[in-house]
């Protein structure tokens, strides 16, 4: 019998409360990496990449902070942990425990790639609401008209925009490029002023529909990259996250701004 692996203070995690859609992709990839592992089981020497099945959107290959273990990247925005050496891989986070506590290293990879992929967008390529006094912080919001918290967020701008956070709207039309709401997104995007049509489209109302070159399609595979599932998504320019809609009151708290905003007010 052969005695379990040691991972030197390193904890890997595997997610198994999927949704059954998610859970039906992923068995199928699962399914095509082990067939590709297997093919590939004498020769360790087979490069990381070509243990991956044909067909699979690969992003890139990154270090993942431990050696022998390489972070794959996949245009969904999940990670695959493959071993470098061995035909094995796992899906999830992986996490690091130090004296200090457990650090998630895989968070700190998203972090610091959603600081990168939302700092090179051109804000006039988003729907700015801005800062209402002095800006503490840029909130970039994947948004669809026709999504009922996204709605609600909408509602309240005027209260964030106050707590000195400037809204910057990326499209994400939650049914895809061929839905009805994709259209609706272009109508704004394509609008004169687009912080007029947007508000209009939120609030129910019907406008004539306008196509122009806009970045919708751009900016709804941008999500599906940083792993967007759901609307609203909010990042911070400083790479937090916050999936779902977060009122004004507790917004600042959960973004670790709340001293910031007590100095300004201060």
């Amino acid at each position: 019998m052969h005695a379990p692996p040691t991972w030197s203070r390193v904890t890997l995690f595997k997610y198994l409360a999927f949704p059954m859609r998610t859970l039906l992709r992923f068995s199928s990839l699962l399914a095509a990496l082990l067939a590709a592992a297997a093919m590939h089981a004498d020769d360790e020497s087979a490069p990381i990449l070509d243990l991956l099945p044909d067909g699979l959107n690969v992003i890139g290959q990154s270090p993942s902070g431990v050696e022998g273990l390489s972070l794959v990247e996949i245009s969904d925005g999940s990670f695959l942990y493959v071993f470098e050496d061995k035909p094995f891989f796992f899906s999830g986070d992986l996490f690091e425990m130090t004296d200090a506590g457990v650090n998630n290293l895989s968070e700190v990879y998203r972090s610091g790639q959603r600081i990168e992929i939302l700092g090179a967008i051109d804000p006039q390529d988003a729907v700015v609401f801005p800062a209402t006094r002095k800006r503490i912080e840029t909130l970039w919001v994947f948004t669809d008209v026709t999504c009922g918290y996204c709605r609600l967020f909408h509602e309240q701008m005027a209260e964030y925009n106050d707590l000195g956070l400037e809204v910057r709207y990326l499209a994400f039309p939650r049914h895809g490029m061929e839905s009805d709401s994709s259209e609706l997104l272009e109508t704004a995007w394509c609008a004169k002023d687009r912080q007029r049509a947007i508000t209009r489209l939120k609030s129910g109302e019907k406008l004539s529909a306008k196509t122009c070159e806009n970045s919708v399609a751009e900016q709804f595979e941008l999500g599906q990259r940083l792993g967007v599932r759901g609307t609203p998504a909010i990042f911070s320019a400083t790479g937090v996250e916050l999936p779902g809609f977060v009122p004004p009151d507790q917004i600042m708290e959960r973004l670790g701004l709340a001293s910031a905003q007590s100095e300004a007010e201060g």
